[in-house]
């Protein structure tokens, strides 16, 4: 693990600690709990639409969170030891971070689908809302000491490029 990484890891883990329980919300908006009913909600929004592609682009979506956890037994590597950690009893690996691909993915997606449906404006606002949840759910999982730096930022790069690759199954 490289310098930077550990430097900046301890640097956003906890300060100040007044932050806890909003990026303990915030880490849970991130969350298979939260994430699989989002992804639901969306994929029956499709429903009727003519974009018959966006319910499965959605579906896919969501088997590429599984393949992201799957992905953490490639490097194996271990989470930081904190507090946090060991309270929460994790039995995963840290890289790449599945709270920050899968909030990118799917809240990705529900952007997408909102400059489909949605007029400029509001999609636009929904599209920068959607991307301060998604750099926040991020920052929580450092903050709270459930991941380094470089797992959410690998996170956000697998989440970026199986993003895309839906958008460009959308555009067909």
């Amino acid at each position: 693990m490289s310098g930077f990484d550990r430097r900046t890891t301890a640097s956003m883990q906890g300060k100040p600690n007044w932050l806890w329980p909003i990026m303990i919300v915030i880490s849970t908006l991130g969350s298979p709990v939260v994430l699989a009913p989002v992804a639901f909600v969306l994929g029956v929004l499709q429903i009727g639409t003519t974009h018959k592609d966006a319910g499965l682009a959605l579906l896919l979506a969501c088997m590429a969170s599984v393949v992201s956890a799957l992905l953490k037994f490639v490097p194996r590597r271990i989470r930081p030891d904190t507090p946090y950690v060991r309270r929460m009893l994790f039995k995963t690996y840290s890289f790449p971070s599945g709270h920050a691909f899968s909030s990118a993915v799917i809240y990705g997606l529900a952007a997408c689908f909102g400059y489909m449906y949605l007029p400029g404006p509001t999609a636009l606002g929904l599209s920068l809302g959607l991307l301060c949840l998604v750099l926040a759910v991020g920052f929580s999982r450092i903050y709270l000491g459930a991941h380094y730096v470089l797992d959410v930022l690998g996170g956000w790069l697998f989440a970026a490029a199986t993003l895309a690759l839906l958008v460009a199954f959308l555009a067909d």
